[in-house]
């Protein structure tokens, strides 16, 4: 541990043996900001894996390397109650790592990077106003982090990765995601294109999108939603590939269709509520062949429900829609009735206008 601040004008503190717990003790390591990227704030460079390395409690700023950095595979990164201010990037580790309570503001490049060949746990982390992502995780677990004011992505995550209770905001992206990726409770608002973008089989649970300008979700094929918001995007609500499965959401207020599926998906007891304000030909939720459109309440939109070839479109209700509240083809599934004060038909499959 320090007992003062130290000033470098190269790298600030190398730990080259496992098992060692530097504690900087509330004080700051600083940098002189001129140099090249190998001049890190502290650089974990040993080469056996026997026990973790462990950074606590200070502050790191003005390095044009990394604040904190590990530059081995075999190394466990342990980062708690650390900042890191103005470096080149935040908190990085290429084997396994914890980031518990940290916080990297102003950054040239990433805040927080773990890379493929680590498994990280990343814990009430905030990435601030960094020049490229908030966040870039393999196969890691994020929990209750915040991106906000990121020059490109709040968060970038790949290989099996789960989200849960994190928030993007104010960022060029919010979420992107590849294969296999699951997200619990979180926020994408306010940023300057899409809130998620998620790769094939990915997830979401509970998830909102809200006033960012394009999507508020984009999804590849097999990805699945429950209970998933997008409010107020300036394009489409969801824009899913196909086979895509959607259960108890909303789309509300989007510029653009409120759900527009692909071929083979499935979509039960959702809302599509006041979209296509900038689109007349907008629909609450456009079908695509092949799709169910099941028990669902499509209101106050340009057309209520367009239905692709060979869709089944049943048990839905659509009102206020102001083109048609139902456009569907001769060659699908979905009997329309429009009661007059009571319902004139006992089929419980028909959709209602």
């Amino acid at each position: 541990y320090p007992t003062n601040n130290i000033n470098t004008t190269s790298r600030g503190v190398e730990i080259q043996a496992t098992g060692v717990i530097l504690d900087l003790n509330g004080f700051t390591i600083i940098g002189d900001g001129i140099g090249t990227t190998s001049e890190i704030g502290v650089l974990v460079s040993a080469s056996g894996n026997e026990l973790p390395v462990v950074v606590k409690n200070g502050f790191v700023r003005n390095f044009t390397g990394d604040g904190v950095n590990t530059s081995s595979s075999n190394n466990t990164l342990v980062v708690e109650t650390v900042h890191v201010v103005d470096c080149h990037s935040g908190i990085a580790s290429l084997g396994p790592a914890q980031f518990r309570d940290c916080v990297v503001r102003n950054c040239a490049a990433d805040g927080f990077r773990i890379s493929s060949t680590g498994i990280g746990l990343i814990v009430g982390c905030i990435a601030e106003s960094n020049g490229s992502d908030g966040f870039q995780l393999d196969n890691a677990v994020a929990r209750d982090c915040v991106a906000t004011n990121n020059a490109d992505r709040g968060f970038t995550v790949s290989l099996d990765s789960l989200l849960v209770g994190c928030i993007s905001t104010f960022n060029a992206d919010g979420f992107v995601a590849s294969t296999g990726s699951t997200f619990k409770d979180c926020l994408a608002a306010s940023n300057d294109v899409t809130g998620f973008t998620a790769s094939t089989a990915s997830s979401f649970t509970d998830c909102v999108a809200r006033n960012n300008g394009d999507d508020g979700f984009i999804a590849a094929n097999g990805v699945t939603f429950d209970g998933c918001t997008a409010r107020q995007n300036g394009n489409q609500g969801f824009d899913a590939g196909a086979t895509n499965v959607f259960t108890n959401c909303a789309a509300v207020n989007n510029a653009g269709d409120g759900f527009a599926l692909n071929s083979d998906c499935r979509i039960n007891f959702c809302v599509a509520d006041n979209n296509g304000a900038g689109d007349a030909t907008a629909a609450g939720i456009r079908g695509s062949s092949d799709c169910t459109i099941d028990s669902c309440t499509v209101t106050d939109n340009p057309t209520g429900i367009i239905s692709g070839v060979g869709a089944l479109v049943i048990r839905n209700t659509a009102a206020g829609n102001t083109t048609a509240n139902y456009d569907i083809a001769s060659s699908d599934h979905g009997a329309i009735v429009s009661p007059a004060g009571s319902f004139s038909t006992s089929n419980s499959f028909a959709n209602i206008s």
